[in-house]
This record gives C-alpha cells, structure tokens and sequence, in this order.
C-alpha cells in the first residue's frame, strides 16, 4: 500500500457537508507553519523501527513561511506570510473533512471526485497539528506539522 500526503497545497471542497463534528469550522481562518517533525521509519522483521533521531525544523526566524487560508465555502488557498502579516496566495483548493482527516481537490480537478488525501489534523492547545504519512511496503515517513492561527493585513 502506498499514501502519499503533502501539505503544501491549497484546499477547497465541494458541497458535501462535513460529518458534523464541528473540526472543520476550527480551520477557518490563516495558519502559518510554526514547526515540522520528520520522522523515517523502516520495516524489520514485519516491525517498524525508527531510522535515526527525528528532523526537526523551526519556522519562528523565517522572513516568510508558508501557510494556509481556510475559508468558511471550503475553498481555501496555500500562502507565503511576511513577518508583518502581509501575504500572497500560491494556490488555491478546495478541501473536505471526514471525522478528523483533511482532503484536498486542486482547483483545476473541481469536475472530478478526485480528492486527496493530506492527512489528519487535530488542534492542541490552539495549534492545528497535521500529520502526513508517507507509506511503501517497507518505508514509512511521517511528518507532524504545527500551524498557529496568524490575522493576516
């Protein structure tokens, strides 16, 4: 089985209404990347170990970090935050919530059912906490990515 996630794209969704645990509404608004953890793992033995100590990447110092605009119609947008709040849009989606996992439609693909999976996300403490797993028959990377709720100019 192979998963594929990456969370650096923009998101929108179609009509279809969230499961109705109220997570999706916490998304409205802009998140700006505070931190990513990478963690490689390897399978031994039908077991899956951990391939050395976990990169961890620190986005408070950064003239501009990337980030997300979730609206409140499931469009949404990738984008590059200044320090001073100021932003532009790199791309946009549309994105759908089922229980806790986050999915993404491009916008060129809003004719399509081809949504894709980025992962699951959960908020801690008022941080959005995504975590994206990447899997082979006998790899796996996991990446846990933390965003804090920015007002954008």
């Amino acid at each position: 089985m192979k998963m594929v996630a990456k969370f650096s794209f923009n998101f929108s969704s179609c009509s279809k209404d969230d499961d109705g645990d109220g997570e999706s509404s916490g998304l409205v608004g802009a998140w700006k990347r505070i931190e990513k953890i990478e963690t490689k793992y390897e399978k031994v033995n039908g077991n899956w170990e951990q391939l050395g100590d976990p990169r961890i990447s620190n986005y408070s110092d950064r003239k501009f970090v990337s980030g997300y605009l979730f609206n409140e119609d499931h469009t949404a947008a990738i984008i590059d935050i200044n320090q001073d709040g100021s932003y532009e849009i790199e791309e946009k989606f549309q994105y759908k919530t089922e229980g806790n996992e986050l999915f993404m439609l491009e916008q060129d693909q809003a004719d399509t059912d081809d949504w894709e999976e980025v992962g699951s996300f959960n908020f801690d403490n008022g941080i959005l906490v995504i975590t994206e797993i990447d899997e082979e028959e006998n790899r796996k990377e996991v990446e846990v990515i933390r965003y804090t709720k920015v007002v954008l100019k």
